[in-house]
């Protein structure tokens, strides 16, 4: 990819795809600046084997890394394929030129079950958390989950485009997630419980005490949330 450099050994920078260091990493996520903590209950604390908030911003720094040299040359050469695949793509509320002009912006996660989002793929604003596993993974494996954490990301920079894919395809605002609810929490979805004419869209954790991140009722995560499905 033209126009790079690198800053030192483990990150570097180009106009369109930054490896963001993992300290600047550590204190994006302990600020919160998307307010996502503000939406964990009991039930996603319990998943997340901590007793408070807290507990969970001080485990953060354990559990971010920088990715190794291997990782950032697959992913350098993933990216021109993911975004000529999302360019492809024109629907009602999507334009897919326009996700795949939007800057990568990615951060990198231990693969660690018990540590910050068990190590799960998401995004917190503009950024793309990505675990480190994913050097192992196949081609196809990395560019899907590129394809799939780029999509948020343009659902986080484009809302009203959004609303309007909603709204084409179907799906309505039922109600606002509770404190109550056993509706996991994720960054990747906003507050809002969805339908169409076929199903509520929601996934509930299988019990009250639930072991970890995914355990989830079985057909939660297939009709999570109308953000997961755009392909």
């Amino acid at each position: 990819m033209s126009g790079h450099h690198e800053y030192s050994e483990h990150h570097e920078y180009s106009e369109h795809l930054t490896f963001v260091p993992a300290n600047i990493v550590v204190g994006f996520l302990q600020s919160d600046p998307d307010h996502y903590y503000d939406t964990f209950t009991r039930f996603d604390l319990r998943a997340r084997h901590v007793a408070s908030v807290a507990d969970y911003i001080d485990r953060i720094p354990h559990a971010i890394v920088d990715a190794s040299a291997k990782l950032r040359a697959r992913i350098r050469e993933a990216v021109p394929i993911v975004d000529a695949r999302l360019a492809r793509i024109q629907q009602v509320g999507f334009n897919g030129q326009k996700a795949a002009d939007l800057p990568w912006r990615i951060g990198f996660i231990k693969d660690n079950k018990s540590g910050y989002e068990d190590g799960l793929p998401h995004t917190r604003v503009d950024l793309i958390m990505l675990p480190t596993r994913l050097a192992k993974a196949c081609d196809n494996e990395l560019i899907d989950t590129l394809f799939h954490e780029k999509v948020h990301i343009y659902q986080k920079a484009y809302p009203r485009d959004i609303e309007k894919w909603l709204a084409h395809n179907g799906f309505e605002r039922v109600r606002r997630r509770t404190k109550g609810s056993r509706i996991r929490a994720n960054p990747d979805i906003d507050e809002w419980v969805y339908r169409d004419a076929n199903r509520v869209y929601k996934c509930l954790y299988s019990s009250e005490t639930p072991r970890h991140i995914e355990d989830v009722k079985e057909d939660g995560l297939n009709f999570e949330h109308p953000f997961e499905m755009i392909k």
